[in-house]
């Protein structure tokens, strides 16, 4: 019984230290901050600073885009959203043998490990990197930073019509 009850506690213990997050900068309003923290590493990995583009993916805010996009969107696709999210942040257990979670690796690994989803001979695999891709490009681009940098110009119209504003910051 003591046996049962020490392995219960550290597998507690090990679920807990897991799953903690900290708490976010700022608030999201569909985002929980194990979210955040996925999409800061995988903006991280696919837009550097100092990149191809003079904007990181943070300093392109696409947190809070992709926070934006799923409010305008139902519930089952932010769920579905979240549900990627979490599968990148906890598939190195699979993948990679390791014990860390996505964002808890090094900037290297973080590139190998999403460089295993792309070229992954796996199609569901592949197809779960190209939504993520997708997702963060669509993010980045609509940053108007990322916009003057690569010398494009949102005209009025287009801006009055989007679906997605952008923040007030």
């Amino acid at each position: 019984m003591a046996l049962f009850l020490l392995i219960a506690i550290l597998l507690l213990l090990f679920i807990v230290l897991r799953f903690r997050y900290p708490r976010p900068a700022r608030d999201y309003r569909h985002l929980r901050p194990a979210d955040v923290c996925v999409v800061h590493a995988v903006s991280d990995v696919m837009f550097p600073d100092g990149g191809a583009v003079a904007v990181s993916g943070r300093t392109a805010d696409i947190t809070g885009y992709i926070d934006r996009y799923l409010g305008w969107h139902a519930p089952s696709l932010r769920f579905l959203v979240r549900l990627m999210f979490a599968l990148i942040e906890h598939a190195p257990l699979l993948f990679v043998p390791t014990l860390k979670r996505f964002s808890d690796l090094p900037a290297e690994a973080q590139e190998r490990y999403l460089a295993g989803w792309e070229h992954s001979r796996f199609y569901p695999r592949r197809m779960v990197f190209q939504s993520l891709r997708a997702l963060m490009s669509m993010a980045y681009l609509a940053s108007p930073d990322v916009e003057r940098a690569i010398g494009v110009e949102r005209p009025e119209r287009c801006e009055a019509a989007a679906i997605v504003k952008r923040s007030a910051t």
